[in-house]
């Protein structure tokens, strides 16, 4: 049974807005807040803040409360403390980097901000402790008969998407990463892999109605859960040419956007 709490934190990913805002003009004052007690007065003003300028999965340059560089390690487990939130910032010295700086949660905040904040944290802390992981050793049989094994891996970069047919969100990113795939169809340097948890015979049913282009295994929960140790639903986790594990990620705009801006990988 999954994690409760991970279920709630997808409920709530899921009935956010997508929309991702692209401003990064913070310097020590909050892009467009008043105070940090206007932004955590209540849950919908701080999660429409968050779901939109932070992304804790990313590679970003991490400060604390005092605006002192820390590790982005400190910087989630601090934030798993319930204490803190994320607020964009900005390093005049590296004006192009992503940078987040921890605030105190003010005693007036909303009381579900913490207990979510927390979540968030420590989802991101178990994807940033995967980075460098060797991917777990494979043998795997497409639905369209395509043998893949670890030597598959080498080479190239691969995208990897978790998913079921009864998974709403998985199922509403498929265009926007059918997309994706078709935007690299030329490129040599990278594919793009689905594990599924679902037999093939309900795989083969749905795909006939419904188009995917990433290569499908069938039946893939015990490489998911058990051996990934991924919960949440879709996963999406980007591997390098040696078969490590780059990078993790719930949102696809996050993944396509980590690959648009890291091509030297390919």
């Amino acid at each position: 049974m999954k994690n409760i709490s991970l279920m709630l934190l997808l409920i709530i990913i899921t009935c956010a807005s997508c929309n991702k805002k692209s401003g990064k003009n913070l310097d020590k004052e909050m892009q467009g807040l008043e105070n940090i007690e206007a932004l955590t007065a209540d849950f919908s003003t701080w999660w429409n803040y968050h779901y939109s300028n932070i992304s804790l999965s990313s590679d970003f340059i991490a400060l604390d409360e005092n605006a002192k560089a820390i590790s982005k390690s400190t910087f989630l487990k601090k934030l798993i403390s319930g204490d803190f939130i994320g607020i964009e910032g900005k390093m005049k010295a590296k004006s192009d980097s992503i940078t987040y700086k921890l605030v105190k949660l003010p005693e007036g905040a909303d009381k579900t901000i913490s207990g979510t904040i927390k979540n968030s944290a420590e989802l991101a802390l178990g994807y940033f402790e995967m980075e460098g992981e060797k991917f777990p050793i494979i043998d795997l049989t497409a639905i369209d008969g395509q043998q893949y094994d670890n030597e598959s891996l080498i080479g190239k970069i691969t995208v990897i998407k978790t998913w079921f047919i009864s998974c709403k969100p998985c199922i509403a990113e498929m265009p926007e990463l059918n997309k994706f795939v078709y935007k690299y169809r030329n490129e040599s340097g990278i594919q793009f892999l689905s594990l599924a948890t679902d037999t093939r015979t309900s795989l083969d049913d749905f795909l006939n109605k419904r188009s995917f282009d990433y290569v499908v295994f069938p039946e893939q929960k015990e490489l998911i859960e058990d051996r990934l140790k991924l919960r949440l639903y879709p996963t999406h986790l980007v591997i390098d040419k040696n078969g490590n594990i780059k990078k993790v990620f719930n949102k696809a705009s996050e993944l396509m956007a980590y690959i648009e801006g890291n091509k030297s990988l390919l």
